[in-house]
């Protein structure tokens, strides 16, 4: 048996491991926190949260901008039924530059990513994509229709350069958020869903500004440079207040932790296993290479809804704002909903959605029949899309914050992202298998 200052020995051992992030807050005492003056830094965590996601969203986003590129130069116009292998492919090849290298940074960041503090490793994930936006800014203005594929091949390494930006700075993003109190943290999540609005809104300001499709992608890039710009300046500004360096100030102690084993890795994935197999079957249809293709019912006719404005408020802007909803809704109605009941509702949400996008009016098609041919339809299919994945997406985030002890949330991230990342690289070819099926 314990003696009595041996059981308040274990007793206060038992409470020390239930809090593991107590400690990381010693030097700082509760009652002495700053004020974050005017929410500076939640509004830039806000912003932090819409751009860093924003790299994955831009490009696939700028459909009318890479038709144009590469098109059939010697057709007068753009014919949605005859394509080109790289307009019809744009995305589903993207897929393939974007995930591998993600991996592979993923891998590299499991082992020792910690050991670059988050706010570096966000400053410098700002800096990279300012860089690729600039260069691409530039591309708009210089003709490549005789070296399309070397364009072709130029913006790949620019998205594989994104990828590796994104597989360190980006889980430095969510890490670093997660320090701060809980609705800091839910303001970073819902800034996360707002970078598809960003994006849609970027492009519909485009279109409308410039008709021609050179003229809205320099309007479309540069206003996305600028953007980052911006985030970066203000990320700046709000790491060198009292309030940022007070909740930042835990990261520290991460960096003086050893290079994590292999043993760590299955450590933390025994604890977010789960999380994984949510997030992979969320995300196992590769939805943008068919939606990327989708044209409206009326697209023979020559409307300024069906060649303007369909592409932009059906595929992007309705589904942004959709997003936003189910983020939102997850916010709310703040449920640390069980396991079964998510991987019920996830299989069937996912269920639903591969027919009902698949079969919706994607051109070129040989193959198959479209079904959802009506654009209303297509609009609800997407909105339902988008709303349901902002939900769970954000849903399930929460969970694994709630699941994993702080120190362990940069680790646990990371080796989600690096399986997330691996069963996309086993999924990507099915967007090309899926093109070649219309």
């Amino acid at each position: 048996m314990l003696t009595s200052n041996e059981s308040d020995k274990s007793n206060g051992q038992l409470k020390q491991n239930s809090a593991p992030e107590a400690k990381k807050f010693d030097k700082f005492p509760w009652e002495n926190e700053p004020r974050d003056r005017f929410y500076f830094v939640q509004v830039v965590l806000f912003l932090l949260g819409t751009v860093s996601l924003l790299p994955m969203t831009f490009f696939t986003t700028a459909t009318e901008y890479w038709m144009y590129k590469f098109r059939n130069t010697s057709l007068d116009a753009d014919d949605p039924d005859h394509r080109t292998y790289l307009q019809a492919n744009f995305a589903s090849l993207q897929m393939f530059a974007v995930v591998y290298p993600m991996v592979i940074t993923n891998f590299i960041a499991v082992f020792i990513g910690h050991k670059v503090k988050p706010k570096i490793r966000v400053i410098a994930f700002l800096c990279s994509i300012c860089m690729v936006l600039a260069t691409h800014t530039a591309f708009v203005k210089i003709d490549t229709d005789d070296w399309q594929v070397s364009f072709f091949i130029i913006t790949m390494a620019c998205q594989v350069f994104i990828s590796g930006a994104m597989g360190l700075g980006g889980i430095g993003c969510v890490t670093l958020a997660s320090y701060f109190p809980p609705h800091y943290t839910k303001t970073f999540l819902m800034g996360q869903g707002l970078g598809t609005l960003v994006t849609a809104v970027l492009r519909l300001i485009s279109v409308t500004a410039a008709p021609s499709a050179l003229g809205g992608g320099f309007i479309f890039f540069i206003t996305g440079t600028v953007i980052m710009v911006l985030a970066q300046i203000m990320f700046i500004i709000a790491t060198r207040s009292s309030f940022f360096r007070y909740y930042a100030n835990a990261t520290k102690e991460e960096t003086k932790k050893k290079i994590n084993s292999i043993r760590d890795i299955f450590k933390a994935l025994k604890l977010i296993w789960k999380v994984v197999v949510l997030n992979s079957t969320l995300l196992l249809f590769p939805a943008n290479a068919i939606t990327n293709l989708v044209v409206s019912e009326e697209y023979d006719s020559e409307t300024v809804w069906s060649k303007t404005y369909f592409v932009t408020v059906a595929t992007y802007l309705i589904p942004a704002v959709c997003d936003i909803a189910g983020r939102a809704l997850s916010n709310k109605f703040d449920k640390d909903f069980s396991w079964s009941f998510l991987f019920i509702a996830v299989t069937v949400r996912t269920s639903i959605i591969i027919p009902t996008i698949f079969f919706s009016n994607a051109r070129p098609r040989n193959h198959t029949d479209v079904i959802f041919n009506h654009d209303w339809e297509y609009i609800l299919i997407m909105a339902f899309h988008q709303c349901s994945l902002g939900f769970f997406m954000n849903a399930i985030t929460l969970k694994n914050i709630r699941l994993v002890p702080k120190d362990k949330l940069d680790l646990s991230f990371s080796v989600s992202m690096l399986f997330l990342g691996g069963m996309a690289a086993i999924t990507s070819p099915l967007g090309i298998i899926l093109v070649s099926l219309l």
